[in-house]
């Protein structure tokens, strides 16, 4: 298993305007996520799908748990698709598939 690409969290986002004269409107903002250091990650129009973008690092984080949790066990039933998508969507994060 690789390591992320991603840029490590945490991520967080604000609200700007695209330029001075647009914030003294109150006119064209946009949701900007990015890290805690100021580095960009993304411009987003709504402010739901920043805060998504931005809680990516730490759902990556909890669906690690999770991997690790069902995977030191005994995998039958109904846990065994739950652990197949788990183990899917990390390596989508982490650009195997």
């Amino acid at each position: 298993m690789s390591e992320p690409r991603f840029t490590p969290g945490q991520w967080r986002t604000e609200k700007r305007h695209h330029c001075q004269e647009c914030a003294a409107r109150d006119v064209n903002w946009h949701w900007v996520v990015e890290t805690a250091g100021g580095r960009e990650i993304g411009r987003f129009m709504d402010k739901a799908t920043a805060r998504f973008i931005a809680a990516a690092p730490e759902m990556y984080e909890a669906l690690e748990a999770v991997r690790e949790l069902l995977g030191g066990q005994y995998v039958h039933g109904d846990t065994m698709p739950t652990l197949a998508q788990v183990r899917a969507a990390l390596a989508s994060a982490r650009v195997e598939r």
